[in-house]
C-alpha cells in the first residue's frame, strides 16, 4: 500500500484491514474487501485519526482507469506545449494551465 504521505497511517495490509473491519461502523466496513473498499477504509482511517487531533479533513475518493503515466511526462507536454487532455482530469488540466505550471525547466 505504501504510506501515500500520511505518516504510516496508510500502511495496511489487507489481512489488517479484514480485522479491524469487525469493529469499524461505516458504509465501507459492510462491503465486500477489494482495493477500492481498502482505499475507503483507509481515508476513513485518516479522516478519524485526524478529527481525533482537531483537523477537519474533507475527502472524495475519485473512481479512474490506471493509467501508466509520469508526472515527468505531463510536465514535459506542458513545457513543450502540446494537450495533456486524454492525460488528466479536465480539473486538473484547467488548474495546471491556469497557474502556468511547468512552462519552464
Amino acid at each position: 500500500w505504501g504510506d501515500g504521505g500520511m505518516g504510516g497511517w496508510g500502511k495496511m495490509r489487507a489481512s489488517e484491514i479484514r480485522n479491524q473491519r469487525s469493529g469499524m461502523r461505516s458504509p465501507a466496513s459492510e462491503l465486500p474487501l477489494t482495493p477500492t473498499t481498502a482505499a475507503l477504509l483507509i481515508c476513513e482511517q485518516v479522516a478519524q485519526k485526524l478529527a481525533a487531533e482537531s483537523i477537519a479533513l474533507r475527502w472524495h475518493l475519485v473512481r479512474m482507469p490506471l493509467v501508466k503515466i509520469s508526472s515527468s511526462v505531463i510536465r514535459q507536454f506542458c513545457r513543450d506545449r502540446r494537450s495533456i487532455r486524454d492525460l488528466v482530469p479536465e480539473s486538473v488540466q484547467d488548474y495546471i494551465l491556469e497557474q502556468n505550471l511547468y512552462l519552464t525547466e
